[in-house]
C-alpha cells in the first residue's frame, strides 16, 4: 500500500507548480528519489528551479497582490463598475506571458552574510559611465538605516570600479547585514545588469542606484518609512530636473507624452518593491542612463502606482 505522504500532485500543488520548472511533482517513492538525486547532482537545476519558484510566488502570493485583490472585491461590493472594468483590463494585460526576466551568467566575487533581518537592500549598479568613487561608497555606509543589505554588480568593462568596491567591502563590509559583489558576463545587456542587482537582493524593497548617485544620510530611511504600510510599488525623491524638455520626474513617470530622448539632467532614484519587479518582468531595454526611469514607467504601464516625497 502506497503511503499517502509520498503523493505530491494534489490540487493545490498542481495549481501552484509547473513540474520541472518551478518545482517537482512525484507520485511514487521512486520518483521522489530520482528527483532528489537530480537536485543533489545538478547545481544549475537547483538555482533555476529556486529562482522560478521565488518569482512565481513573490507576485502570486505577495502583499501587493493581496491588497490589489482586496480592492477589487471592495469595488465589486460597492458597485464601482469603472474600477472593476479598469482592474479587469489591467489583469488581462498583466497576464500576458512576458517571458523570463533577462539575467546574465554571474560570478560571485565577495559575499558576507551576518544572517540578520534587513528589509531593504541598496543595489549599486556599476556601468561604464563613470568610475566608482569612495565618496559614493561612504554615502552608502553613512545611511542612518541600521539594518541594511548591499549588493554591488559590475561587468568586465567596469574592472577598476569592481576592484575599488572589493577593497572597500573588505574594510567596511561589517557595517552591513549582507554584502555581495557580483560580476556579470562580458556582453550582458544593460537592463540585464540592473535586473541582476534586484535578483540578488533578499529583502522586500530595493534601492537601485548607479555610480553617478550620492545619497544623503537619511535617504534610504525616509523612502522606506514612506512606502511601508502602503501598496505602492515605488517611492522616489522629487528633485529639480535639469532637462528643459520635461517638467518633472512625476511627469515623466505618469505622462506617456513626456518620454525623454536622452538622460541629460534626469536622475530618478527610487525605492522599489521586489514583487512588483517580478510582476512586470524586470527592467526593460532603455536609453543608457534611463534604466530607472524606464522601469518606473513600466510599473505604471502595468497598473502599479508610486509617489514622490520632497
Amino acid at each position: 500500500m502506497t503511503c499517502q505522504r509520498s503523493l505530491s500532485p494534489t490540487g493545490p500543488y498542481i495549481r501552484a507548480i509547473c513540474d520541472d520548472e518551478n518545482g517537482f511533482l512525484a507520485t511514487t517513492t521512486e520518483q521522489w528519489y530520482s528527483q532528489l538525486v537530480r537536485l543533489v547532482d545538478d547545481a544549475a537545476l537547483r538555482r533555476s528551479a529556486a529562482r522560478a519558484a521565488l518569482h512565481d510566488t513573490l507576485w502570486a502570493f505577495g502583499p501587493l497582490r493581496r491588497a490589489k485583490l482586496t480592492r477589487e472585491v471592495v469595488a465589486r461590493i460597492r458597485g464601482d463598475v469603472r474600477t472593476v472594468a479598469r482592474d479587469f483590463a489591467l489583469d488581462c494585460y498583466g497576464s500576458q506571458d512576458r517571458g523570463s526576466i533577462p539575467l546574465p551568467d554571474t560570478g560571485v566575487l565577495f559575499e558576507n552574510d551576518r544572517l540578520g533581518e534587513a528589509i531593504l537592500t541598496i543595489s549599486l549598479i556599476l556601468t561604464d559611465q563613470a568610475l566608482l568613487s569612495e565618496e559614493l561608497l561612504r554615502s552608502i555606509e553613512r545611511q542612518t538605516l541600521e539594518k541594511l543589505d548591499l549588493v554591488i554588480v559590475g561587468t568586465a568593462s567596469t574592472a577598476k570600479s569592481i576592484e575599488t568596491a572589493l577593497q572597500w567591502v573588505e574594510k567596511k563590509g561589517h557595517r552591513f547585514n549582507r554584502v555581495v559583489v557580483l560580476r556579470t558576463t562580458d556582453h550582458a545587456a544593460r537592463c540585464a545588469v540592473w535586473n541582476t542587482g534586484i535578483e540578488a537582493t533578499e529583502t522586500p524593497w530595493a534601492l537601485a542606484i548607479n555610480e553617478n548617485t550620492k545619497l544623503l544620510p537619511r535617504y534610504a530611511a525616509e523612502l522606506l518609512a514612506a512606502i511601508r504600510g502602503t501598496d505602492a510599488a515605488l517611492v522616489y525623491l522629487e528633485t529639480q530636473n535639469l532637462n528643459p524638455d520635461v517638467r518633472s520626474i512625476s511627469d515623466m513617470l505618469f505622462d506617456p507624452e513626456q518620454a525623454p530622448s536622452s538622460a541629460n539632467g534626469i536622475n530618478l532614484v527610487s525605492l522599489i518593491a521586489k514583487e512588483a519587479w517580478v510582476a512586470v518582468g524586470g527592467y526593460p531595454d532603455s536609453i543608457p542612463g534611463l534604466e530607472a526611469l524606464g522601469f518606473g514607467r513600466r510599473l505604471v504601464g502595468f497598473g502599479f502606482w508610486g509617489f514622490a516625497i520632497s
